[in-house]
Formats: C-alpha cells, sequence, structure tokens
C-alpha cells in the first residue's frame, strides 16, 4: 500500500485519465483510427501529467518526473504485449 491521502489519489487518477483523453483527442485530429497506434502520444500523456499533477505534494523533482516517465514508455510496450499473450487486451500495444 501506498499510503497516500485519498484525494492524491483521486488527482493522479484523473490527471491520467485526462493525459488518456487528451492523447485520443490528438490522435483523431491526426486521423489515426480508434485503438490505433501512436508511439509515445500513447504513453506519455498518461504518465507525465498526473506525474505532474503531484508534483509539489510528492515533492517530486524534474528528474524523477522524466525518469518515472521514460520507465513507463519503455515499460507499457512489453507489458502490453505479454497481456495480449495472456489474452488480457484485445490488441498487442
Amino acid at each position: 500500500m501506498l499510503s497516500i491521502p485519498l484525494g492524491l489519489g483521486v488527482v493522479i487518477g484523473a490527471a491520467a485519465m485526462t493525459g488518456d483523453a487528451l492523447s485520443s483527442f490528438t490522435k483523431r485530429r491526426l486521423g489515426i483510427t480508434s485503438s490505433g497506434r501512436a508511439m509515445g502520444l500513447d504513453q506519455i500523456p498518461e504518465s507525465l501529467l498526473p506525474l505532474l499533477a503531484v508534483q509539489g505534494p510528492l515533492d517530486l523533482s524534474c528528474f524523477q518526473i522524466l525518469g518515472t516517465t521514460v520507465v513507463f514508455f519503455a515499460l507499457e510496450i512489453p507489458l502490453a504485449r505479454m497481456c495480449y499473450r495472456l489474452g488480457i487486451r484485445n490488441t498487442p500495444y
């Protein structure tokens, strides 16, 4: 358990959903179909926005935010493929 306050968890969740919605909105404007792949655009807003939203309360440095975003980006692709092979996801990305 991370032991973060409920309100902070709500902010993190809302910011992650906002990042996902922002990337979906951008993808549609670029003509990428629903569930279409857009490297970086699929991963970065969903991880970066929550970190920026809680930077102050969690006392996160710019390097921590950058590092966490890079790790999320690097791990999301192989984990998505693994989930696809396990039948958890409908697409391998």
